[in-house]
């Protein structure tokens, strides 16, 4: 009889918890620091759902570790939905590169939406004398190991996709590391080395500058930015993943705060003002739910398992 009394005295109490929710301000945390891409869409999105919710939702940078700090800080928070992550893709690659992480994202953490998406681009330097991917492949499969690529270190998401691109296609270049994405675009701007992946906001200035050529997007579809490139797909190389930033809170939070924080998101997903601010940063606006990400996440964590393993990348 007492344990019942518990479990209905229990359900009660978290039934009352999530008809109150939101109560206080809400954290969301960037593992990054302020500018780049996750913290302006943290941002964004923020300022329209606090709106919704009658919260305030206050973006917190956590940066350091390649993003691992912020994330063990969401993870270890409370389950009552006042923590929210936001961090990119690249989540999916942490568990192969890294011996030990002070948390498993895929049990530790519940997804609520996945906010955004823009391609990731594979330029080259203008002097090559490349003008689509298969001529890449071709020009650098009759000189293995002459090609040099560079990205901001080891285990970054450009060198992820480059080591990506070499086993999808079989060519052989040289890893050049970086201390970060500027100074790798000025490294193959000087033709140090001759070919990077980039998101497309980091670099589209200097490919329509002509400083840069750009070869695809990683989209399945062309991107509005750059209609006239033709996508890895075309290419006949679809595995090549974009960067996507979505929203999380620790996995037992209440099903009906959970519920709450996603219909908040996707209607502020929904605001063409939200849209149109993502537009100018390059993004396209998305707005999946629960499943749908976790799905996605689930899938890549598995791609980049057999890709990193394939590569022979190791970090720690």
């Amino acid at each position: 009889m007492r344990l019942l009394l518990a479990i209905v005295a229990l359900a009660m109490l978290s039934t009352a918890h999530a008809q109150s929710y939101p109560a206080r301000p809400i954290k969301l945390i960037v593992p990054y620091g302020p500018g780049g891409t996750v913290d302006p869409t943290a941002r964004i999105l923020g300022a329209r759902a606090s709106e919704l919710l009658g919260q305030p939702m206050v973006v917190e940078n956590r940066a350091g570790a390649a993003g691992s700090i912020g994330t063990e800080a969401a993870a270890k928070a409370p389950a009552d939905g006042y923590t929210v992550l936001v961090h990119t893709n690249v989540l999916a690659s942490e568990p192969w590169l890294k011996s030990t992480l002070p948390y498993n994202f895929l049990k530790d953490m519940a997804p609520l939406v996945t906010i955004n998406e823009t391609p990731f681009v594979l330029l080259v330097n203008p002097s090559l004398p490349v003008n689509s991917v298969k001529e890449l492949v071709d020009y650098a499969k009759g000189r293995p190991g002459k090609l040099n690529f560079g990205a901001s270190g080891v285990g970054a998401s450009g060198h992820l996709r480059g080591e990506q691109f070499q086993v999808e296609t079989g060519v052989r270049m040289t890893y050049v590391p970086y201390r970060d994405g500027g100074a790798t675009l000025l490294g193959l701007m000087a033709n140090d080395i001759q070919v990077s992946f980039d998101t497309l906001p980091g670099s589209i200035a200097m490919i329509r500058e002509g400083k840069l050529r750009i070869l695809a997007v990683s989209t399945p579809q062309r991107w509005f930015l750059v209609p006239e490139v033709p996508t890895m797909t075309e290419a006949g190389y679809p595995g090549l993943v974009s960067q996507w930033i979505g929203a999380y809170v620790r996995a037992g939070t209440p099903p009906e705060v959970v519920d709450r924080l996603v219909k908040a998101f996707q209607e502020a997903l929904r605001d063409p003002k939200v849209k149109e601010q993502f537009t100018k940063l390059g993004f396209e606006t998305l707005g999946h739910g629960p499943d749908e990400t976790r799905k996605r996440m689930q899938e890549e964590t598995e791609m980049w398992r057999k890709t990193i393993a394939a590569a022979g990348i190791k970090i720690e």
